[in-house]
């Protein structure tokens, strides 16, 4: 996890770098084996995007189109 955060620092929604955290796209609860496997990961921001976007404003839940929300922001954001 440390060099996939290393390698995108950037949350995937967003754009925000400061304060990411890498997140389990399918939660290690549901499937441990894939708790290192970093096609199972993605960054999101920590001040609003790991816990609405990952986790649909609710830290027990998973949002299952994590991914698919965070690829149709990518054509919104500006090139600094």
């Amino acid at each position: 996890m440390r060099q996939y955060h290393k390698d995108n620092p950037e949350c995937a929604y967003c754009g925000r770098s400061a304060r990411t955290h890498v997140h389990h796209i399918v939660p290690v609860s549901r499937c441990p084996e894939r708790a290192g496997d970093s096609t199972n990961f993605i960054t999101l921001c920590a001040k609003r995007c790991h816990i609405t976007i990952g986790h649909c404003g609710n830290w027990r839940d998973v949002n299952p189109v994590c991914e698919e929300v965070c690829g149709l922001t990518q054509f919104c954001r500006l090139d600094s």
